[in-house]
């Protein structure tokens, strides 16, 4: 075999391992970049379902208050009559009532079939002032319970979302999404400054391709946002 041909040969060797070598290479980037973005999609998803699930606790905290709160308002009269007393506060500092009272003796039943020929149309008409009223009454009271929602972001952050917690949900969610592994967390408000956070966080230790932010409350004021890290 000449020469030149050897020569030859070895050099598209040399080509074909070198092609070889970079197609594994990119592979094996593509891979590590895949992964790393899996991980990072299932951080974040863990974060936002931490977020959701301090906003759900508080939504129940609320209601829960406010339900106790009605219920003690709520009383029947010797009459037949019960009325509904519900206090609250517009955003303009203004101090109102609510006050809902009906009497189950003038109320239709639903077995009730309507009556027939002339009083046909009172009846109708008096559906129609019924559904009036409640339609009235339901859309103060969903104001009222916007209101109070509205006025959650008052409450301090540590009491909205207490440390332990926040642990607690955040082990969950990790495990929920594949992610056995040993992390650290802060919170932060607005400024950055730490409320609270666990033994081991260090923002000097960390890099940006390891540190996840999340906003806790987003429907918070801007003002009075706080972040989870």
């Amino acid at each position: 075999m000449k020469k030149t041909t050897i020569w030859l040969l070895t050099i598209i060797m040399a080509l074909t391992f070198c092609s070889l070598l970079y197609i594994q290479i990119m592979y094996m980037n593509n891979m590590i970049r895949m992964r790393d973005d899996q991980f990072a999609e299932g951080v974040r998803r863990a974060l936002y379902s931490v977020s959701t699930s301090l906003e759900q606790d508080e939504t129940r905290y609320f209601l829960e208050e406010d339900a106790a709160a009605m219920q003690a308002s709520l009383y029947q009269r010797e009459d037949g009559t019960g009325s509904l007393n519900y206090p609250f506060t517009t955003p303009e500092g203004l101090e109102a009532n609510i006050i809902i009272s009906s009497d189950k003796n003038t109320v239709p039943s639903l077995e009730q079939k309507p009556p027939v020929s002339a009083n046909a149309g009172k009846y109708r008409s008096l559906q129609e002032t019924i559904k009036g009223q409640y339609l009235y009454q339901k859309g103060l009271l969903n104001e009222v319970i916007l209101n109070i929602l509205s006025q959650s972001s008052n409450r301090p952050i540590h009491e909205r979302a207490d440390s332990t917690a926040v642990a607690s949900y955040l082990k969950t969610e990790f495990q929920n999404n594949g992610l056995n592994l040993p992390f650290e967390f802060a919170v932060v408000n607005r400024a950055a400054r730490i409320v609270y956070k666990s033994h081991g966080y260090d923002p000097a230790t960390v890099g940006r391709n390891n540190m996840f932010v999340q906003a806790l409350f987003p429907n918070d004021p801007a003002s009075r946002m706080n972040y989870i890290k």
